[in-house]
């Protein structure tokens, strides 16, 4: 519920966990006793099982990603709050209920135009009628899921990101490598402290890796850069790593790369 409301809300740059099941604060992720992790297996409802909760694949979360992005840029209005039950709109273009216990039902207005809407929570299966004043019936009655979004625009079945919208990818990626020997460059730009460690860690397909007999699947390179300090980045496997660009005091941007 928490996720589902953070992402109706305006407030902030909105990231959502995705983790695994723990019975100790200590323990890590599901995998081997060599320290590798284990791969993600995706069940046939398309949840995931080998110990990991994928909690992005979460009814109510995913919808809630949908609602997020189709409400993009308006404020919150509308506000209305008793006891356990919290409901606003976001401009005209949303709207958006949540109740404790799963159980709620008022006419309240959401500020959205007339019309028809899909009930996101629900997969359309409940539909939605606006008023002309902007008044709708709001209705929540499933304790697993007390929540409720409609949005302009939104159908439950894809994304509902404006396509006039920059994306942060600005043209098509590059197809695979698939044989023969790449350079990789990485750039790394992070505000330091003199002294300061940047530890950089990645890694081949056990396939390529040049040590042998190495228990783990993936061969990993642990790269350490004083920042503060000129000179090369070095690792393991026989790896390479250029020499650090842009040096000012308190604070390094690097190019390793890796051949």
């Amino acid at each position: 519920m928490g996720v589902c409301f953070s992402l109706a809300h305006d407030y902030g740059f909105m990231r959502i966990m995705s983790s695994y099941y723990f019975d100790n604060s200590d323990q890590g992720p599901p995998g081997s006793s060599y320290g590798g992790t284990d791969d993600v297996p995706i069940n046939g409802d398309g949840t995931c099982g080998g110990g990991w909760v994928c909690e992005h694949r979460w009814n109510a979360i995913t919808q809630m990603v949908k609602f997020r992005n189709a409400v993009a840029g308006t404020q919150i209005a509308n506000w209305f709050q008793e006891g356990d039950n919290v409901a606003f709109s976001r401009g005209d273009k949303g709207f958006f209920a949540m109740s404790k216990y799963g159980s709620f039902d008022r006419t309240l207005q959401t500020g959205m135009p007339a019309g028809t809407y899909c009930e996101l929570i629900s997969g359309c299966a409940n539909q939605v009628t606006v008023n002309g004043d902007g008044t709708a019936q709001i209705s929540i009655h499933n304790s697993d899921e007390p929540i409720f979004a409609i949005c302009v625009g939104c159908d439950g079945n894809g994304p509902t990101v404006d396509p006039n919208q920059p994306t942060t990818t600005p043209g098509p990626t590059q197809p695979p490598i698939t044989s023969g020997a790449h350079r990789t460059v990485v750039f790394v730009h992070k505000q330091t402290n003199p002294g300061q460690d940047l530890f950089i860690r990645g890694g081949i397909d056990s396939a390529h890796r040049p040590v042998r007999r190495v228990a783990s699947r993936r061969h990993e390179a642990g790269l350490v850069r004083r920042a503060g300090r000129p000179g090369q980045l070095h690792g393991a496997g026989g790896l390479r790593f250029a020499a650090c660009l842009d040096h000012q005091p308190g604070r390094g941007r690097w190019t390793p790369g890796s051949e």
